[in-house]
């Protein structure tokens, strides 16, 4: 173990300092349900004797630690804290990060460990270097019941057909809808499944003839895409663009993203997609005359559709029951009926939905020395009784055994819309092998470049066209000289 590691050993029979800091009475809640669960009977973990080592990179991780301790009175967990590089370029954290993980986890001196807690970053790059066991064999077992489990976390946890970690909650991205300006200008409501073309020609129809305050199609809300860019870029990535191809070629001049950006910009200038909360405040220069929130195009009825992370549902929920939520004392609840969909999907048809992100990915080693400890650990964490103890704790995470997301008083909200598709794989902050750092950094900064001027004119098709050959000469052209 390297000097800055912290290691912390919980021995069976000895955990009076680790449960004294989770003395919650939320927490209280979660023990007491995960050991009726216990006592209620079900297939004890397949348990060996011996500590489960496990390697960490912050706190999340201790809850679920000290529930498996609970219910487990035999076992014991040695704990290594992976010493974090300081926050400086992007690039170079995520790289001093990837080779801290790599020692760490063959053991660095010391025996490997077991169970390996995860960066989202660098989940994919350690599982193609063959440094996390699949977990392929546990989705095998009936008694794991992986049927159960969210499609977008299997799906989105897949590193080239094979499946290396697991998460017992994750946020992902859906539509809400308000079904009464769908009503008033006679336009179907939508649906899962529907592309962008489909969703284009319906918000169009909304837009002409709803009336009333309604003036957009789309909000981006709360949600994951602060500007029009990020959301044209989510559309590439959707039908399998990036920045660069696999053997680090420039990709920039892209017939998906020709399309995505003519398309999107078409969107802002027909009203179909409402500025961002973000361009709204970058427009003014000043502080408005009244607060601007995310939500506010949707909740007052001008926008017929908003993009929500399931936490932005939640607060959705509590605005429109008036409960745990002040929001001043002119607040007017909405009086509009309301629902969600999923996120659309490419032209193309594939499923492919909204954007997935894990709160916590569990990994096994490939180097532990006791791997079946590690799937222990991983079977009670994604087990049935621990996901009804977290929905007890009203929690504003969605849980990967999906049955335990439905409430009564959530009846009739659509919430597989959340789960049902494959995610597009977020933009890596790396660069693709034989691709320089700066030369990544430069095709990210002219393309947002390109993109802010399209936006302040009519670009069409042609438009758009012309500047992303543009670009990637321009790309091109820089990389040249210096041999990038």
């Amino acid at each position: 173990m390297k000097a800055g590691d912290e290691a912390m050993r919980w021995p069976a029979g000895d955990r009076r300092f680790f449960l004294r800091a989770w003395n919650r009475p939320f927490f209280a809640m979660l023990l007491v349900l995960v050991l009726a669960g216990c006592a209620a009977g079900g297939r004890a973990e397949r348990g060996a004797a011996g500590p489960l080592r496990v390697l960490v990179a912050g706190y999340a991780f201790d809850e679920y630690a000290t529930l498996y301790l609970v219910a487990h009175p035999e076992a014991s967990i040695e704990r290594t804290l992976l010493s974090l590089p300081e926050r400086t370029d992007q690039l170079d954290y995520l790289q001093t990060l990837l080779e801290r993980y790599r020692a760490a986890l063959s053991g660095d001196g010391g025996p490997p460990p077991d169970l390996v807690v995860v960066d989202p970053d660098v989940y994919p790059v350690l599982a193609r270097n063959g440094l996390l066991r699949p977990l392929d064999d546990l989705l095998r077992e009936p008694e794991f019941k992986p049927e159960a489990l969210a499609p977008i976390v299997v799906s989105g946890l897949t590193v080239d057909g094979h499946l290396y970690g697991l998460t017992p909650t994750f946020a992902a991205t859906a539509i809400v809808y308000n079904a009464d300006a769908f009503r008033r200008a006679g336009v179907e409501p939508p649906s899962d499944g529907m592309s962008w073309s489909a969703w284009r020609e319906r918000l169009a129809a909304v837009v002409a003839r709803a009336g009333g305050p309604l003036r957009y199609g789309l909000s981006l809300g709360n949600g994951p895409f602060s500007t029009l860019y990020d959301l044209a870029e989510y559309r590439v990535a959707q039908a399998g663009g990036g920045l660069f191809s696999a053997d680090g070629k420039p990709t920039l001049d892209l017939p998906a993203r020709r399309e995505a950006w003519a398309d999107l910009l078409r969107w802002r200038r027909e009203n179909w997609l409402a500025p961002s909360v973000y361009e709204q405040l970058s427009a003014e220069g000043s502080a408005p005359a009244e607060p601007l929130y995310a939500e506010d195009d949707f909740l007052t009825g001008r926008a017929a559709a908003m993009v929500v992370t399931f936490y932005d549902l939640r607060r959705l929920i509590d605005l429109f029951s008036g409960e745990n939520v002040y929001v001043g004392d002119r607040w007017v609840r909405p009086a509009f009926s309301w629902n969600v969909v999923g996120f659309p999907r490419p032209d193309d048809g594939r499923a492919v939905g909204g954007p997935f992100w894990p709160s916590l990915i569990l990994t096994v080693n490939a180097k532990s020395d006791h791997p079946e400890r590690a799937l222990d650990f991983l079977r009670f964490v994604l087990s049935d009784r621990v996901a009804e103890a977290k929905r007890s704790t009203d929690l504003w995470e969605l849980l990967t055994r999906v049955d335990a997301n439905r409430r009564p008083a959530w009846e009739g909200l659509h919430l597989s819309a959340f789960w049902s598709d494959a995610p597009a794989p977020l933009p890596s902050p790396y660069a693709p092998p034989g691709v320089p750092e700066e030369t990544y950094v430069q095709a990210e900064g002219l393309l947002r470049e390109a993109f802010s001027r399209l936006s302040a004119g009519p670009a069409g098709p042609e438009a758009v066209a012309q500047a992303l050959a543009e670009v990637e000469r321009r790309l091109r052209a820089w990389s040249a000289p210096a041999g990038r």
